[in-house]
């Protein structure tokens, strides 16, 4: 929570946490709306997509924005 835009590296974190999930595993990504606008958390959602996540749903928090990423079963 509240750690990806701390990243300076946010492909290399990502790709690691995928390699990190067993198949159909998922993970959990919030950020803050104090620090993060909705516009940098898509270019987030869309960086995870090209590493590799699929893109299973995205929530507007209270005060965060939240996606559920997913680890495709067949790999």
């Amino acid at each position: 929570i509240h750690v990806l835009h701390e990243t300076a590296y946010p492909r290399r974190f990502l790709t690691r946490c995928l390699a990190t999930l067993r198949p159909g595993g998922k993970l959990l990504v919030i950020e803050p709306k104090g620090h993060v606008s909705d516009e940098d958390f898509e270019a987030s959602r869309l960086l995870a997509v090209d590493v590799g996540f699929s893109d299973l749903e995205r929530r507007d928090l209270k005060r965060s924005w939240g996606m559920v990423l997913g680890k495709p079963a067949g790999d």
